[in-house]
């Protein structure tokens, strides 16, 4: 069942490139005691047997992410490969990001977001552990030192921030001249770089220098001060410019103010950097990176309260998972009422977040959470949530005068959920 989908994976990957599938077939072999995950062989990939999964397994993890990786490799890997090990990034940071694209198509943007930055963490632990060096990186010991977070978690990040700061046009017209003009043949990094900058008529050394030639990431501490109709953000580079280079980064800032949002286009590009903005009446709110693409670690100071508001006024994962864990923490109706609209959230691990925070409603709210929970368990669709949900009655409720209930409940999640998980 895991490969039910990889003929609409073809055709989309196709169009969206603007490159066809190259190859005369496409197989996916499935071996026992495989030393890897998979391995993208030209028409013919192998995969561990642990993707050998019935559609009751499926139900609680439908990876679909390796299958997109090993056949976006047909186009970045395969068709166009790698000159070097230290040019590995062009093979495995796209097959990365691929996933990405495959989630966003197929689960939306709330889901690949997350998986995103999952990836992003999955760079940060890693590296913490191991060391930090250039993407492209020329100095490795041994050739298997490149197959690490850098080359696949974070070449996916700094994929995606190319794709928002070009555009969507410019990105995949870039990607379609980059595959074309290189069919068949290895390549550099720069042979990318150049593809862009003749689409995108600009030069792009700046961030292909700053990404892909140096190391770590940037480090953002932000704050405000306003009055009088004025507020002035501050967004500081504090990363160690013994590691890291002196970032410039296009984003932009979201000012709400008087229930209304407006979006400027900034650069950040010093140590110290301030930008002034005018508003009409109460400000509700500072977002930087408003579209939530930006690689890096970023403490911004602001009130919980404006963390409530940001839950129901923008839009995107990462603003309402921010959200429900700093504006929970307020000590007032809003922030209680936060936690319980969370629960309805259109995405998953929203919902699973908002279970989490359920214990800061107080012992006078037990009764409606055990309600709550008693809903949620049969009801949501997703197997995680009703798993949480199920663990937060087995720890919480399981005594007193909610045990033959609880007991209950549990009975019958053994009897009819079909998630393993559950």
């Amino acid at each position: 069942a895991i490969f039910g989908e990889t003929p609409r994976m073809i055709e989309y990957f196709s169009e969206l490139l603007g490159v066809d599938y190259k190859w005369d077939k496409y197989h996916q072999v499935v071996v026992r005691e495989y030393v890897s995950g998979a391995m993208e062989n030209t028409g013919a990939v192998v995969f561990g047997d642990f993707v050998y999964q019935t559609k009751r397994e499926l139900i609680d993890d439908n990876n679909h992410s390796i299958i997109a990786h090993e056949l976006f490799h047909h186009w970045f890997g395969n068709l166009v490969t790698c000159e070097s090990w230290s040019n590995l990034p062009l093979n495995e940071a796209f097959a990365n990001y691929s996933q990405y694209l495959w989630d966003e198509e197929f689960s939306g943007r709330d889901h690949a977001d997350y998986v995103a930055e999952k990836e992003a963490d999955g760079y940060f632990q890693s590296s913490k552990q191991m060391g930090y060096h250039d993407m492209i990186w020329f100095d490795y010991e041994d050739k298997e030192d490149m197959f690490d977070a850098h080359s696949y978690n974070k070449g996916g990040r700094i994929l995606h921030m190319l794709r928002y700061y070009l555009g969507d046009d410019a990105f995949f017209e870039g990607l379609k001249k980059y595959l074309n003009d290189n069919a068949f043949q290895p390549v550099e990094i720069h042979h990318l770089r150049l593809a862009f900058e003749e689409v995108a008529g600009e030069d792009l050394n700046w961030f292909f220098e700053q990404w892909f030639l140096s190391a770590y990431h940037p480090k953002l501490d932000i704050s405000q001060d306003f009055s009088e109709g004025k507020v002035t953000v501050k967004i500081n580079q504090t990363q160690d410019l013994d590691l890291a280079p002196l970032y410039k980064l296009p984003m932009k800032i979201g000012v709400y103010a008087n229930g209304k949002k407006e979006s400027y286009e900034v650069v950040v590009d010093k140590n110290i950097n301030s930008f002034t903005f005018d508003f009409e009446g109460e400000l509700e709110n500072i977002i930087v990176d408003e579209d939530r693409t930006l690689l890096g670690v970023f403490t911004h100071k602001k009130p919980r309260e404006w963390y409530v508001h940001q839950y129901y006024n923008a839009p995107l994962y990462k603003d309402r998972e921010k959200a429900l864990t700093y504006g929970s923490r307020l000590q007032a109706p809003a922030g209680k009422q936060l936690i319980l609209d969370a629960l309805e959230d259109d995405f998953w691990y929203i919902r699973q977040l908002a279970i989490s925070k359920l214990n800061k409603l107080g012992e006078d709210k037990k009764q409606d959470v055990f309600n709550y929970l008693k809903t949620i368990a049969t009801s949501d669709e997703n197997s995680q949530v009703r798993t949480a949900t199920i663990n937060a009655i087995s720890s919480d409720f399981f005594k007193n005068e909610f045990e033959a209930k609880t007991r209950t409940m549990l009975i019958d999640a053994i009897e009819k959920d079909s998630s393993y998980l559950v």
